[in-house]
């Protein structure tokens, strides 16, 4: 077997579209062609990739995945993997962390040697928060690049801890989110759920945050905002279309809201985000 060709920080197959070298991290927003292909490969940093447009396949020893827009990966440095790119291509914006600044989570049980992937939520939300500082980077930026590295790091990885646990969610707390990912966009009460599964509200309300790190209210609101970012990706309703269809009283509280969750408003999101 070809020995694997290892990428050192900033070096990608694909063209380079903008960089930046900031604090402990190089930032790159990288664009692949339709079909491109990526032999085995490495990179010699950890590495976080955001998936800002299109998708592609990665194979690497561990599993097989497939990563489509809105998908946020962490490969640790060294894993070999392979890229297929489809019949979109990809256009990407990937962090590479430096291995020094890593050391400070060793103090936790963190798994920093597995590969961890996540589509949408609030990974995302902190991916695309850090890819609007990117485009706006100024003095201040460096303190903004750690602090939203560090809580999308750790996101990433409560997700991947949380995978592991959804075996053990009682059948009746998934039946109540199942509720909530069918109906995010009715005027749904606490009361109501818990009638239709068969618990207290009490209950309900407590066992839900202990499982899912949220609220009920919280959790319908993001997943509120997750369907507005879908439709605004999509690029033809207006903003007001979009806020009805999602549950939102108006367009106003639509906009407070999305920008309380993923730090810009809706029409900041579109223009940085969805149009590149």
């Amino acid at each position: 077997m070809a020995t694997a060709l290892r990428r050192l920080p900033g070096q990608f197959d694909g063209e380079i579209l903008d960089s930046a070298k900031e604090s402990r991290f190089t930032f790159a927003k990288v664009g692949y062609p339709v079909g491109h292909q990526i032999p085995r490969h490495s990179h010699e940093n950890s590495l976080i990739s955001f998936v800002l447009r299109g998708g592609f396949t990665e194979v690497s020893e561990q599993r097989r995945r497939q990563c489509r827009t809105s998908a946020v990966l962490f490969n640790p440095g060294g894993q070999e993997h392979q890229l297929s790119f489809g019949e979109a291509g990809a256009t990407l914006f990937t962090i590479d962390i430096e291995p020094g600044w890593l050391q400070r989570m060793q103090e936790y049980p963190l798994q920093l040697d597995l590969a961890t992937d996540v589509r949408g939520g609030k990974c995302a939300w902190h991916a695309a928060r850090l890819y609007s500082e990117f485009i706006h980077r100024g003095a201040a930026s460096p303190l903004v690049f750690e602090a939203l590295v560090l809580a999308l790091l750790g996101e990433l990885l409560w997700q991947a801890d949380a995978g592991s646990m959804e075996k053990r969610v009682p059948r009746w707390l998934h039946a109540a989110k199942d509720l909530l990912h069918a109906r995010f966009a009715e005027s749904l009460t606490l009361s109501g759920i818990a009638s239709t599964v068969g618990v207290h509200p009490v209950y309900l309300a407590s066992k839900f945050r202990e499982h899912f790190r949220s609220t009920i209210g919280d959790y319908v609101r993001q997943l509120r905002v997750e369907f507005a970012q879908r439709e605004l990706r999509a690029g033809t309703a207006s903003l007001s279309e979009i806020a009805a269809s999602s549950g939102f009283a108006d367009q106003a509280h639509f906009s407070r809201t999305f920008k309380h969750l993923t730090g810009m408003t809706p029409l900041r999101y579109r223009r940085e985000i969805c149009r590149l």
